[in-house]
């Protein structure tokens, strides 16, 4: 199970305790490969009331435009369209949202870059709430997603550096929270995954095996680690997807594929540490739980959330090239006292933010105070279309967002001023003020005197 999909199952479970919930997906099992495997229909996972419906087939034109998307070339709106409609997208559950879409209150979408979420959250702009599992990554390029976001009701983050990173690429959003993942309580029991896989002294991985979680770069580095070290460690891989492992190390890596949630829980617990090379996240499921097993993790210093929040958490360690890599797994191995008081920093970091009843009643809260404002967030000036980037000035309740613009450029000068690089710091405040300026003017001579809607 991906992340979206385990937040979108752990937000409806505990929320379904005391509100009418259903979960809408399609039959596809392989998001990469979307192909009508599970039966179509209701069924019950968790008490929650699971729908499927048929994923739609994809059109030969996807891949050339997806192709386009991976190599970050420019394409059109209409290109942009049309790679959502191969890209997990089903009319069937768009027909059930238009067909109720007055028997719930809100539809929450997740993540940012499924057909279901851009079609579904045009169909019910002013009761979507999209939780973008945002990260840098190459289609956050694709055209309509400015539009989409713009029109939702409003968006959750899972983290302070998603948020950041989506207000750097997209614009301030008007309404939108910080909750995060909801992360369970289990009893592992480490001895039963050592007798069951004769696997006693390794790190392990756990997640998606492609280009995009780096797990190439993992394989790399830890071969390169066992030519290096004396070390008696191996490297386990779990989750789907493929890697080619060298024939010199097979058996210092084992690729175990999908195994069943309990054999995970053991896994992770009975490992040195987990490390997650990936630098594309929003929140990270495998690390928070890492942590709640009270095991260290090792991370990628170029991935702003994990790195960040291995920093708060004080429970791990980061790298950016191989000799880092290779000093931190050679730290960690070699202090257990060490180790162990890192992952108790996790524990009770994750204990602290991310438990059940504390993301359950943020979800809570939230959504009742939406409820309690049902204004539309759409009633605003008209925004030119060569605005860059729908900004600051231009959009909604902008004299809010400009002064706190303002705010944070005057806090940094200091900083800027100090700073080698001040020249580039100080090309972007100029950029900034030239945009206020631009579109002040044309507001204050163009938009109409329109008012807000109660």
């Amino acid at each position: 199970m991906g992340g979206a999909e385990a937040l979108g199952m752990q937000i409806a479970k505990y929320l379904g305790r005391r509100h009418n919930i259903e979960v809408l997906t399609t039959t596809a099992e392989d998001v990469s490969n979307p192909l009508n495997v599970l039966p179509v229909g209701e069924t019950t996972i968790d008490g929650v009331r699971v729908k499927r419906f048929k994923v739609n087939g994809r059109e030969g034109s996807f891949n050339t435009i997806n192709s386009k998307v991976l190599a970050r070339k420019k394409i059109t709106e209409s290109e942009g369209i049309e790679w959502f409609r191969g890209n997990l997208s089903s009319d069937e559950l768009c027909n059930y949202l238009l067909k109720n879409k007055e028997k719930f209150d809100f539809f929450i979408f997740m993540p940012y870059c499924f057909g279901i979420t851009y079609f579904g959250s045009q169909i019910v702009p002013d009761k979507s709430i999209i939780v973008p599992c945002l990260h840098d990554e190459e289609q956050t390029r694709v055209p309509p997603l400015k539009r989409m976001f713009q029109k939702c009701r409003a968006i959750i983050f899972n983290s302070e550096e998603e948020k950041r990173f989506f207000e750097r690429f997209f614009f301030y959003p008007t309404e939108w929270a910080v909750i995060g993942g909801i992360l369970e309580k289990s009893n592992p029991h480490p001895k039963e995954f050592i007798r069951k896989y004769n696997l006693k002294n390794f790190i392990i991985y756990t997640g998606r095996k492609d280009q995009g979680k780096s797990t190439p770069l993992l394989l790399e580095y830890f071969c390169r680690y066992k030519e290096n070290n004396k070390h008696d460690i191996k490297l386990v891989l779990t989750g789907p997807g493929e890697v080619q492992i060298p024939k010199k190390f097979k058996s210092d890596i084992l690729d175990l594929g999908i195994i069943p949630k309990n054999d995970l829980q053991n896994a992770i617990s009975a490992s040195k540490l987990l490390c997650q090379p990936s630098i594309h996240e929003s929140f990270s499921f495998s690390i928070m739980e890492a942590w709640l097993y009270g095991r260290p993790t090792l991370v990628h210093a170029n991935c702003e959330v994990t790195k960040s929040f291995t920093t708060k958490a004080n429970a791990g360690l980061y790298f950016e090239n191989y000799e880092e890599f290779e000093e931190c797994m050679n730290y960690l191995l070699e202090n257990p006292a060490i180790s162990k008081k890192l992952g108790e920093n996790g524990r009770k970091f994750v204990l602290e933010n991310y438990t059940p009843s504390k993301i359950s009643i943020k979800y809570e809260e939230y959504l009742t105070a939406l409820h309690k404002n049902p204004r539309s967030v759409h009633d605003s000036f008209n925004i030119p279309s060569d605005c860059p980037g729908y900004c600051k000035i231009c959009y909604r309740n902008s004299d809010v967002f400009t002064s706190c613009i303002w705010k944070d450029v005057a806090s940094s000068i200091p900083y800027v001023l100090k700073s080698e690089d001040r020249f580039i710091y100080l090309n972007i405040i100029f950029s900034l003020l030239k945009q206020y300026s631009r579109c002040a003017i044309r507001r204050a001579f163009t938009f109409p005197n329109t008012s807000r809607n109660q």
